[in-house]
């Protein structure tokens, strides 16, 4: 009937009859497309909030109103029409009967719902944005293993924003898990039962002796696993597919070349976790480099508690109590290094004693300024986190490529007062000065696959 309509509406010349022709059945696929697309999306997101199923409900109703709107209008267009042609032939009665359904139509019409109440503040792509997140599964799942705090820990805490970085990039998901207190057999232990359940795995290397055996069985028996900040030294050991950090050694060369070229003679590095293989290597590293640099440096290692302040700082007073000629404090951890600002600062030490440490924050920067932290070694923990989720994913999605450079180092760089610029804004980059968008750290794995190139497993 409508086809009848509209060509004799073209033959007539009428352009209000021949524009509802063509808009009316626009308006209804467009009504009607819509309104399917809020409904798919209330069925396909049941973990939406309510805040948003309710506004996407709204979204809905209102398109259906709109469709059946249109709808009708479209039918009572083409009953006019057809109405117009009977009462030019037809008896009264029949023109009488023609009114009357018209008005039982229009009746009907005027009696369609409208849904009304809360104003809509949110279209419908901004209240269904969480709709792939709940539908979407991750392709892979990774424990990420370390020897400390995930949490609690501000470098283990900075490292992890990497691996969320890399979840929300690449469609992954991790679960962090941490032993209850710093100990390398319980780490092994969780190493063990990951590799029970997942097929791959990012871990530290707390020592030889009991974490890389675990990785080496978990390895042996299918499990593909990255180490990342500590254990470049073991991979002949435990197998592991990459390493991704800095050679703590040579970050300890570069930590006590510094100190010693600052001007100090008397150093102590401070080992404030015992047991602690990546410690050990920077103090090693860091005698190593002071002694290269002066073979007359007198170099002291000590350990201390670093899970308990009071106990850490009775230790470095009665250090520095009995040996007041020290000059040098090397930090090794940016966890503990505000409490040797402290202890300094009480003792009225902090122009007289330098004060360097391993990894970088805000914090620190800001104490660099100040004068009250000379210098700090960086290794970009957030981008140890990141290429371990990266790299694994690349494992998954070509099954089975990896690269051929067993160790990817992201450190150590030495930062100073007058470099830390870049650092600061990469750390926040809503500081005055700073440039909006970060830079991808993919660029560097980008550089790492053109330049090194892939290899196929063995099959």
């Amino acid at each position: 009937m409508s086809e009848r309509i509209c060509k004799r509406n073209v033959k007539s010349g009428s352009s209000l009859s021949l524009v509802l022709c063509i808009s009316f059945p626009i308006a209804i696929f467009l009504c009607g497309r819509l309104a399917l697309d809020a409904f798919i999306r209330l069925k396909e997101c049941p973990s939406l909030s309510p805040h948003s199923r309710k506004g996407l409900a709204i979204i809905y109703s209102r398109y259906i109103f709109f469709f059946k709107t249109f709808l009708n209008l479209y039918f009572i267009f083409s009953l006019l029409d057809r109405a117009r042609s009977i009462m030019r032939t037809s008896t009264p009665a029949a023109m009488r009967l023609t009114w009357l359904g018209l008005f039982f139509i229009l009746l009907g019409l005027s009696q369609t719902p409208f849904t009304s109440g809360t104003a809509l503040t949110k279209s419908l792509a901004e209240l269904s944005a969480n709709c792939r997140q709940c539908t979407r599964r991750s392709e892979i799942v990774v424990p990420m293993i370390t020897n400390s705090d995930w949490v609690l820990k501000a470098f283990w805490a900075s490292l992890a924003t990497g691996v969320t970085r890399a979840n929300q990039l690449y469609n992954t998901s991790s679960v962090l898990l941490q032993p209850v207190s710093f100990s390398p057999v319980n780490e092994a232990a969780l190493v063990a039962k990951a590799a029970q359940n997942y097929t791959l795995m990012g871990t530290t290397v707390a020592d030889l002796a009991n974490v890389a055996p675990a990785i080496n069985t978990a390895v042996q028996n299918g499990t593909a696993v990255i180490t990342f900040n500590v254990g470049d030294l073991f991979l002949a050991q435990d197998n592991a597919m990459n390493h991704i950090g800095q050679p703590e050694s040579v970050a300890g060369a570069k930590m006590g070349g510094r100190m010693v070229a600052l001007g100090s003679t008397n150093i102590v590095c401070i080992m404030h976790q015992i047991g602690s293989a990546g410690q050990t290597q920077r103090c090693q590293g860091a005698n190593a480099g002071a002694l290269a640099a002066n073979s007359a440096v007198t170099f002291t290692t000590i350990t201390a508690d670093g899970s308990s302040v009071p106990s850490l700082t009775a230790t470095v007073n009665a250090y520095l109590d009995a040996n007041p000629t020290t000059d040098g404090i090397i930090s090794l951890s940016q966890d503990v290094v505000n409490y040797y600002v402290t202890i300094l600062q009480t003792r009225g030490q902090t122009n007289t004693v330098r004060l360097a440490t391993f990894d970088v924050n805000l914090d620190i920067i800001s104490k660099m300024a100040s004068n009250k932290i000379a210098y700090c070694v960086d290794q970009q923990q957030v981008l140890q986190g990141f290429g371990t989720m990266l790299l694994l994913k690349t494992l998954y999605m070509t099954r089975g490529q990896k690269l051929l450079t067993k160790i990817l180092l992201t450190g150590p760089s030495v930062v100073k007062s007058a470099n830390s610029g870049p650092i600061s804004c990469r750390l926040d980059n809503t500081q005055a000065g700073c440039v909006a968008t970060l830079a991808s750290v993919r660029f560097f794995f980008l550089c790492s696959f053109l330049c090194v190139g892939l290899t196929y497993p063995k099959i």
